[in-house]
Parts: C-alpha cells; structure tokens; sequence
C-alpha cells in the first residue's frame, strides 16, 4: 500500500514537473512572437509601392517594418511555434 502511494506521488510530481518544464512561446523586446505575427498580418502590404485603399500610413509602414525585425530576431527559436501554427491551422485565425 505504501509501495503505491508513493508511486502515484512520484507519477504525479513527474507530470507536474513535465508541464512547467514545456517550452515557452519566444518573444523579443517583451512581446511574444504571436504578437509580431499578428502586427505583421496587419499590415500585410503597407510597404508595397501599389496604393491601396485604405492608405497605409507612415505608423502602419513602421509598424510592418518593426514586426519584420523582431521575427528575424527571434530567429530560429520561432521555428517550433511557427510548425505548430502551421500544423494547427493557426494561419486561418489571422485572417
């Protein structure tokens, strides 16, 4: 009985421990990488040359540019989230 206990004690620390050890999503400059790919999303064309309606404007423009820069940063480290979305049909969700 005591046997049993303290393998249901050690099953159940073990998978306490697996979930706080799971990997969190990247971010950069405190912001996920979720949160750049939707600004990214966003403004999609703002630095296209072909006019859109509405217009982009100058913040819409920066805002696309800092959101490039930040998933360079991220780098490789995105590369699991990234497969996960693609995966999930995450790409759905941004449109």
């Amino acid at each position: 009985m005591h046997i049993c206990l303290v393998v249901m004690l050690s099953a159940f620390l073990a998978g306490a421990g697996c979930a706080t050890l799971r990997s969190k999503e990247p971010s950069y400059q405190g912001r996920s990488l979720t949160d750049w790919l939707n600004d990214y999303a966003r403004t999609q064309y703002a630095n296209d040359p072909e006019p859109w309606i509405p217009l982009w404007t100058e913040e819409d423009k920066a805002v696309r540019t800092r959101s490039e820069n930040a998933i360079r940063k991220i780098g490789t480290n995105a590369l699991p989230v990234l497969l996960k979305m693609v995966t999930s049909g995450y790409e759905r969700e941004l449109s």
